[in-house]
């Protein structure tokens, strides 16, 4: 089977990063849900066809390494039978359909906000492809094509967990960490910088995920300066609220800002609230 090849690429990289750094993931299994060839069989050099390789890599992590301390909250995290800390990511492998052709070497990216970037850094693909879906067929992906007639297996691992999992980006799923199977209440501190002034405000995705404990709450603080050096102006708690607009009502929301006399372009806000 071809992927044995790539799947030991895979393998080695981290067996690599493991022996790199004493705070290691184990990988325990990898399981391929589809695979599908690259733009429908093209020959890349003398390489010939790709295939793409699309599964779950599985992890498990030990929590009483003290390399690990530094996870938060990874001693409330949920163990498996012999207390360690599971969790597992997508994974997304480029690899010739004959191993024989590659040249034996694999490039390993830990995906940033889920894209691609390989072919960017090393193909002149700019931003094209990052974002490219696992089913799109579009040369513009590889940009000049240089990585795949060249023989290079790539393989892609997420590690972002806000992420929306459309297809087309790589993310991770992690356990949710309990205090004594009760939620975690803690401070979340957002700062944002705002592109298009306007009374609303959708929240980034990393933040969205920790909602308020009370959307009224009075210990929920905004703050905003309008250059860097300024001291930050702390906006009235009746100015603004976890809302956004629908159909011109103000409705609740945890995910989005609403406020009265609205976000300024180029203005940078700082949002404090109990989560």
């Amino acid at each position: 089977m071809n992927f044995r090849h790539a799947l030991r690429a895979f393998l080695l990289v981290a067996l690599v990063v493991a022996c790199a750094f004493p705070s290691r993931a184990n990988v325990t299994r990898i399981e391929i849900k589809s695979r599908t060839d690259v733009v429908n069989g093209k020959s890349w050099g003398t390489v010939g066809p790709y295939e793409r390789l699309i599964g779950t890599a599985y992890f498990a992590v030990d929590p009483k390494n003290p390399h690990n301390a530094t996870i938060a909250n990874i001693d409330k995290a949920p163990r498996d039978a012999q207390g360690l800390v599971e969790f597992s990511s997508d994974i997304y492998v480029l690899a010739p359909k004959n191993q024989r052709n590659g040249n034996g070497v694999a490039l390993f990216e830990v995906s940033n906000r889920g894209g691609r970037a390989l072919f960017g850094f090393f193909a002149n693909a700019g931003a094209t492809g990052a974002r490219v879906t696992a089913a799109s067929n579009d040369e513009a992906e590889f940009g000049d094509g240089s990585l795949l007639s060249r023989g290079y297996t790539l393989v892609w691992v997420g590690w972002q967990f806000s992420l929306t999992r459309n297809g087309a980006l790589i993310g991770i799923d992690l356990p949710i960490a309990t205090d004594n199977g009760k939620p975690i209440a803690g401070r979340v501190v957002a700062p944002f910088t705002v592109n298009n002034t306007g009374p609303t405000l959708a929240l980034d995705p990393d933040t969205a995920r920790y909602p308020p404990v009370d959307l009224n709450s009075p210990d929920a603080v905004l703050n905003v300066i309008q250059n860097v050096y300024d001291t930050p102006r702390v906006i009235a708690r009746d100015q603004w609220q976890f809302a956004r607009l629908v159909n011109g009502q103000v409705t609740p929301d945890a995910t989005s800002l609403y406020m009265k006399d609205g976000f300024q372009a180029g203005s940078t806000y700082e949002l404090s609230y109990t989560a």
